[in-house]
This record gives structure tokens, sequence and C-alpha cells, in this order.
């Protein structure tokens, strides 16, 4: 789930700054620090959504191609005369 993964990392981000504040005491090395967290967090974000993304997309087109091949099958069988009512 999307929300679930978000609330993951923006709970490793807040982590990762807690941490970084208990070892550097001087705040611009803070303020850089936390500067380059919160990038690397986007874009940990950005590719975690972006793979999630292609994982549904994949899982749609094989639901699609089974869907059709079910309706394909269906449409055999009308076309076949049904041996109960000759």
């Amino acid at each position: 789930d999307t929300k679930e993964m978000k609330k993951k990392l923006e709970t490793k981000r807040l982590e990762r700054i807690q941490g970084m504040t208990k070892v550097t005491t001087d705040k611009m090395a803070q303020e850089r620090l936390k500067r380059e967290i919160n990038n690397s967090h986007i874009q940990e974000v950005v590719q975690v959504i972006k793979q999630m993304t292609e994982n549904l997309e994949r899982h749609q087109e094989k639901l699609e191609e089974k869907q059709a091949a079910c309706l394909e099958q269906i449409r055999e069988m009308e076309k076949q005369p049904d041996p109960a009512h000759p």
C-alpha cells in the first residue's frame, strides 16, 4: 500500500534527522545534513512509488490478458452447438 510505504519512509527520514542532530552540534552542518537527508528521502520516495506503479501496471496488463483469453474462450464456446439441445 502506498500510504504505508510513505509512512515507513517518513519514519526512516525522521530517525535519520534525529540521529544526525545527536551526533552533530554545529547548526550549519545540521542544516546541510538535514537538506541532504530530505533530498535523499525525496529521491527514495519517488523511486519506490515509481516501482510500485510499474508493478501495478504489469499486474493490470496480466489481468487484461487473462480477461481477453476468457472472453475468447466464452465466444468459442458460444459458437459450438449445444449437444443437449440439437
